[in-house]
Protein backbone atom coordinates (compact mmCIF):
# COMPACT_ATOMS: atom_id res chain seq x y z
CA UNK A 1 0.00 0.00 0.00
CA UNK A 2 2.89 2.68 0.55
CA UNK A 3 3.62 1.63 -2.82
CA UNK A 4 0.47 2.84 -4.01
CA UNK A 5 0.77 5.93 -2.27
CA UNK A 6 4.15 6.59 -3.33
CA UNK A 7 2.43 6.35 -6.69
CA UNK A 8 -0.20 8.28 -6.17
CA UNK A 9 1.64 11.31 -5.27
CA UNK A 10 3.97 10.50 -8.41
CA UNK A 11 1.16 10.80 -10.23
CA UNK A 12 0.17 13.95 -8.47
CA UNK A 13 4.20 15.65 -8.48
CA UNK A 14 3.54 14.71 -12.42
CA UNK A 15 0.42 16.59 -12.99
CA UNK A 16 1.09 19.10 -10.59
CA UNK A 17 4.39 19.68 -12.43
CA UNK A 18 2.49 19.43 -15.73
CA UNK A 19 -0.11 22.70 -14.30
CA UNK A 20 2.82 24.70 -13.78
CA UNK A 21 4.62 24.14 -16.63
CA UNK A 22 1.18 25.20 -18.53
CA UNK A 23 0.70 28.46 -16.56
CA UNK A 24 4.48 29.01 -16.84
CA UNK A 25 4.26 28.65 -20.66
CA UNK A 26 1.02 30.43 -20.14
CA UNK A 27 2.24 33.86 -18.19
CA UNK A 28 4.94 33.63 -21.00
CA UNK A 29 2.88 33.90 -23.62
CA UNK A 30 0.81 36.86 -21.99
CA UNK A 31 4.10 38.38 -21.02
CA UNK A 32 4.98 38.46 -24.88
CA UNK A 33 1.66 39.80 -25.79
CA UNK A 34 1.77 42.31 -23.75
CA UNK A 35 5.09 43.91 -24.55
CA UNK A 36 3.84 43.55 -28.20
CA UNK A 37 1.43 44.96 -27.30
CA UNK A 38 2.53 47.74 -25.55
CA UNK A 39 5.74 47.98 -28.18
CA UNK A 40 2.39 49.14 -30.47
CA UNK A 41 0.87 51.17 -28.18
CA UNK A 42 4.57 53.10 -27.54
CA UNK A 43 4.58 53.12 -31.80
CA UNK A 44 1.25 54.81 -32.20
CA UNK A 45 1.99 57.02 -29.17
CA UNK A 46 5.24 58.18 -31.15
CA UNK A 47 3.38 58.76 -34.40
CA UNK A 48 0.43 60.56 -32.67
CA UNK A 49 2.90 63.10 -31.17
CA UNK A 50 4.90 63.48 -34.33
CA UNK A 51 1.81 64.31 -36.24
CA UNK A 52 0.29 66.49 -33.52
CA UNK A 53 4.36 68.70 -33.33
CA UNK A 54 4.36 68.53 -37.06
CA UNK A 55 0.59 69.93 -37.41
CA UNK A 56 2.12 72.45 -34.46
CA UNK A 57 4.87 73.61 -36.39
CA UNK A 58 2.66 74.20 -39.51
CA UNK A 59 0.28 75.83 -37.61
CA UNK A 60 2.73 78.08 -36.18
CA UNK A 61 4.25 79.08 -39.54
CA UNK A 62 1.23 80.13 -40.67
CA UNK A 63 0.22 82.32 -37.63
CA UNK A 64 3.87 83.75 -38.06
CA UNK A 65 3.49 84.61 -41.63
CA UNK A 66 -0.17 86.18 -41.16
CA UNK A 67 1.75 88.24 -38.22
CA UNK A 68 4.55 89.22 -40.55
CA UNK A 69 2.26 89.96 -43.59
CA UNK A 70 0.13 92.10 -41.14
CA UNK A 71 3.05 94.07 -40.05
CA UNK A 72 4.26 94.80 -42.91
CA UNK A 73 1.16 96.25 -44.28
CA UNK A 74 0.74 98.21 -41.11
CA UNK A 75 3.98 99.66 -42.01
CA UNK A 76 3.76 100.68 -45.40
CA UNK A 77 0.19 102.55 -44.18
CA UNK A 78 2.22 104.05 -41.64
CA UNK A 79 5.33 105.27 -43.81
CA UNK A 80 2.84 106.37 -46.13
CA UNK A 81 0.92 108.71 -43.65
CA UNK A 82 4.19 110.04 -42.30
CA UNK A 83 5.25 110.69 -46.07
CA UNK A 84 1.85 112.68 -46.86
CA UNK A 85 2.16 114.18 -43.29
CA UNK A 86 5.98 115.53 -44.22
CA UNK A 87 4.99 116.45 -47.47
CA UNK A 88 2.16 118.71 -46.09
CA UNK A 89 4.39 120.27 -43.72
CA UNK A 90 7.38 120.93 -45.90
CA UNK A 91 4.06 122.46 -48.23
CA UNK A 92 2.84 124.48 -44.97
CA UNK A 93 6.25 125.92 -44.64
CA UNK A 94 6.95 126.94 -48.18
CA UNK A 95 3.82 128.46 -48.03
CA UNK A 96 5.04 130.36 -44.65
CA UNK A 97 7.97 131.07 -46.28
CA UNK A 98 6.93 132.59 -49.41
CA UNK A 99 4.69 134.99 -47.07
CA UNK A 100 7.51 136.38 -44.97
CA UNK A 101 9.43 137.06 -47.80
CA UNK A 102 6.82 138.80 -49.60
CA UNK A 103 5.81 140.44 -46.75
CA UNK A 104 9.70 141.44 -46.32
CA UNK A 105 9.45 143.15 -50.02
CA UNK A 106 6.23 144.89 -49.25
CA UNK A 107 7.28 146.16 -45.67
CA UNK A 108 11.37 146.26 -45.60
CA UNK A 109 11.47 149.57 -43.20
CA UNK A 110 8.90 147.82 -40.44
CA UNK A 111 10.61 144.64 -41.03
CA UNK A 112 13.70 146.69 -39.87
CA UNK A 113 12.59 147.94 -37.13
CA UNK A 114 11.09 144.54 -35.53
CA UNK A 115 14.31 142.87 -36.24
CA UNK A 116 16.13 145.72 -34.18
CA UNK A 117 13.17 145.61 -31.26
CA UNK A 118 13.57 141.91 -31.54
CA UNK A 119 17.66 142.09 -30.88
CA UNK A 120 17.39 144.59 -28.78
CA UNK A 121 14.75 142.60 -26.37
CA UNK A 122 16.57 139.04 -27.17
CA UNK A 123 19.96 141.08 -25.65
CA UNK A 124 18.34 142.30 -22.75
CA UNK A 125 17.22 139.22 -21.70
CA UNK A 126 20.06 137.55 -21.91
CA UNK A 127 22.89 139.97 -20.22
CA UNK A 128 19.97 139.37 -17.31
Amino acid sequence: MAQKKNTKDDAHAVEAEEHFQASKAHAEEAARELRIAAAEKARELREAAIKAKDEYQKLTKEHAEHFQHEASERIHHYKDLAEESFSDAQEKFDGYQKQGEAYVRENPFKTLLIAIAAGFILGKLFRS
